[in-house]
């Protein structure tokens, strides 16, 4: 494989891995989504310094459709924009 490639990928699963530990931490349940509660714990695991208000706002513009929950992928979506 290509060495430069392999640099991003390297680069990306770095950027990755603290969000995936953090998702599964928040995601008590293990079904694989984030209610608002959840997404409230995943956000200040990741920023402690966001207020809970802008976490809030964050997770309703990512629930557009209003489902109620967050999967992995909306949320990589938002903070990792170039995978």
């Amino acid at each position: 494989m290509d060495a430069l490639l392999m640099w991003e990928l390297r680069a990306h699963l770095c950027r990755l891995l603290p969000v995936v530990t953090a998702f599964k931490a928040a995601d008590g349940s293990g079904r694989g989504v984030l209610d608002m509660q959840q997404f409230l714990v995943f956000s200040a695991s990741l920023n402690p310094d966001m207020q809970r208000s802008q976490a809030e706002l964050l997770y309703r513009q990512l629930d557009a459709i209003e489902a109620g929950v967050l999967g992995f992928n909306a949320i990589c979506r938002c903070l990792l924009p170039a995978l």
